[in-house]
């Protein structure tokens, strides 16, 4: 499991109304290469549905932005990975 992101799209989404939110999701560059777009945008509608439900993980202002999806050409990943200086 990666926990920074990878060659291909990472999307980013912030909420900072009410209680601060934040997550990411990366599309690997391999899985746009087999599934093309429809990857990136299975990957999209999931963030923004987090986004939408308000399920994304609380964070702090300053915080990195946890991992909260990864789509490879082995599978997709789902959950909340935290990304810790230690991670690197």
């Amino acid at each position: 499991m990666t926990t920074e992101p990878e060659a291909g799209l990472t999307f980013h989404a912030r909420l900072v109304k009410g209680r601060a939110q934040a997550g990411m999701v990366t599309v690997t560059r391999d899985t746009l290469d087999v599934k093309g777009i429809e990857a990136a945008r299975e990957g999209l509608a999931y963030l923004l549905h987090l986004a939408a439900m308000h399920s994304l993980p609380r964070v702090q202002p300053f915080d990195r932005t946890p991992l909260v999806g990864l789509w490879s050409t082995e599978d997709v990943w789902r959950g909340v990975r935290e990304i810790c200086s230690s991670d690197r």
